[in-house]
């Protein structure tokens, strides 16, 4: 896997990579990241392509999927502390 380049934006880290017969576009915010991958073709045969994939609306709905992941990452977080709270709250019963 070699990196074709970096897609520039403000709020997210975009890079593109090149495996084989194989785009892989690769985005992180923060804790999260998201990967997509394109076959190549006749259309669709290097940076400036994907550069055009990767447009203002992909990243628009890619923060949408960000935003997803953090409200499923934080409601497993809550079901895992209050499990860990309830092991806590077990006392053993002294008579």
């Amino acid at each position: 896997m070699r990196i074709l380049g970096i897609i520039e934006h403000p709020q997210v880290r975009i890079q593109v990579f090149q495996f084989g017969n194989r785009f892989s576009v690769k985005m992180e915010a923060g804790m999260y990241e998201q990967n997509y991958k394109f076959r190549e073709s006749p259309l669709l045969q290097g940076l400036s392509d994907i550069q055009k994939i990767v447009d203002a609306a992909f990243v628009e709905r890619a923060f949408k999927v960000f935003d997803e992941m953090h409200a499923l990452s934080g409601e497993g977080w809550q079901r895992f502390e209050a499990l860990h709270t309830r092991a806590d709250d077990d006392w053993e019963e002294i008579i």
